[in-house]
């Protein structure tokens, strides 16, 4: 956070499920300490007609509030009234994924005794409903620690998986990605891999 303030550039953030462990393992609600320091775990904002959703699925026990998908049908219920160009969302665990089994709800096998979230994997399914008739041009995720873009043929939604800063249980170099949007709603992403 030091860092963030410090560029005095505008930014955003939403908590990985390791941002959750700390206070859950000291019996607080899993997203207290993330909130002590950043705030509300999901938010939007707009900027030149393109509408951002910052979303708070990182939670693999408990999955999104109630609350939280009112706000979200609340905040894609504006669109019409704002006449957003493009929406985008941003969570922690992709909804779906080609080749990954890490994807919000899922049995982790690579993770032997981490059980699949029945709720979660609904819920999973009722956000990419969402998105889908809301239009949402693009999902972006983290948590595989690669860096994939697909569409989910289901809901024929564009996703981007982003690689990981850190070296440890990576698959791939440390990386990160840089999401152009272009007036028009459309984007550019590039994928950084970061060189000593």
């Amino acid at each position: 956070k030091k860092v963030f303030d410090e560029s005095k550039l505008p930014y955003y953030v939403i908590p990985g499920d390791h941002d959750l462990w700390d206070a859950r393992d000291k019996g607080k609600v899993a997203v207290n300490n993330f909130s002590q320091v950043f705030g509300t775990p999901y938010q939007s904002f707009s900027d030149s007609g393109i509408r951002f959703i910052l979303l708070y699925n990182s939670d693999n026990y408990y999955g999104v509030s109630d609350l939280q998908f009112a706000w979200l049908k609340e905040e894609l219920g504006k669109e019409t009234k704002d006449q957003t160009k493009a929406t985008y969302v941003f969570l922690h665990e992709p909804l779906v994924h080609p080749t990954s089994d890490r994807v919000m709800g899922s049995e982790r096998k690579a993770d032997p005794g981490t059980p699949a979230n029945e709720k979660n994997q609904t819920q999973a399914k009722e956000l990419l409903d969402i998105f889908s008739k809301a239009k949402v041009a693009g999902i972006f995720a983290g948590d595989i620690h690669a860096f994939t873009t697909y569409i989910d043929a289901a809901s024929n939604i564009k996703m981007v998986t982003v690689g990981a800063l850190t070296e440890e249980r990576n698959t791939e170099p440390p990386r990160f990605a840089i999401v152009d949007v272009i007036d028009s709603g459309g984007y550019n992403i590039s994928d950084i891999e970061v060189t000593r």
